[in-house]
């Protein structure tokens, strides 16, 4: 089975009448072009206009960054590991305290984020 790809970004947000409630928000790829998905509001409660304003707006830096996150990813990854094959652990002044770190403990991190972003 092959794997769907998604729709293409940028996605934008933009106002969404359901249930002709005013608080909720669409996510498209442009005006007219099709919704991606809806952020629905609570009907008759006006704090649910800016909790999914809000809501809307991160699904949608969040889905627009994230091809250009995984790849700055992939290369910092590659980047420590070829790092790591040379010097294991770093000096490094974080805070005004000096400490020692393990490149490993990044490359783990990383390879952490990664999968999670990959394969959710």
């Amino acid at each position: 089975m092959t794997k769907s790809q998604h729709t293409p970004t940028p996605w934008k947000v933009h106002p969404y009448r359901y249930n002709h409630s005013p608080y909720n928000k669409g996510i498209d790829i442009g005006p007219g072009l099709r919704a991606v998905a809806a952020v629905i509001g609570e009907f008759e409660k006006p704090e649910a206009g800016p909790v999914a304003e809000a809501n809307a707006a991160f699904i949608v830096r969040a889905c627009n960054a994230h091809d250009a996150l995984v790849e700055a990813l992939d290369k910092a990854n590659q980047r420590i590991e070829q790092l790591c094959s040379t010097v294991n652990t770093l000096s490094i002044c974080a805070g005004g305290t000096p400490r020692k770190v393990t490149l490993g403990d990044w490359v783990d991190d990383i390879r952490a984020a990664l999968k999670l972003a990959k394969e959710g």
